[in-house]
């Protein structure tokens, strides 16, 4: 696995990522299409990694399946950390707290932008 060789070529200490990177006599799945809108630590992260991985393997396509995606978020709250497992459209509803205390359903609906098709 190409992971831990490009967290040793990019600093990502703010951010930790897994990449698991299978095929499709290996890992069978029916590639779903679906869109959302990445925030702009995983969408940099991601491009950074698809170009690192296409330089070591020429051959072969990356596509992301996000919507099988688990993420990962420690936060600070009442002076404790938490670490929180979710799914990447769960993670990216969660992210647009980031900036505000309150978002209605048509602000959620626009800043992640899902759609599964």
């Amino acid at each position: 696995m190409y992971v831990s060789e490009f967290q040793g070529v990019y600093d990502l200490s703010n951010l930790q990522l897994t990449y698991m990177i299978g095929n499709s006599l290996v890992w069978p799945l029916k590639v779903i299409n679906t869109t959302c809108n990445l925030s702009s630590e995983i969408e940099t992260t991601q491009t950074m990694f698809e170009n690192f991985y296409q330089q070591k393997v020429i051959q072969q396509k990356l596509t992301w399946l996000n919507h099988l995606s688990i993420v990962n978020i420690e936060l600070h709250y009442t002076q404790k950390l938490y670490s929180v497992h979710m799914t990447f459209l769960h993670a990216s509803i969660f992210l647009l707290f980031e900036n505000s205390n309150a978002l209605s359903y048509n602000e959620i609906e626009v800043g992640v932008e899902f759609e599964y098709f």
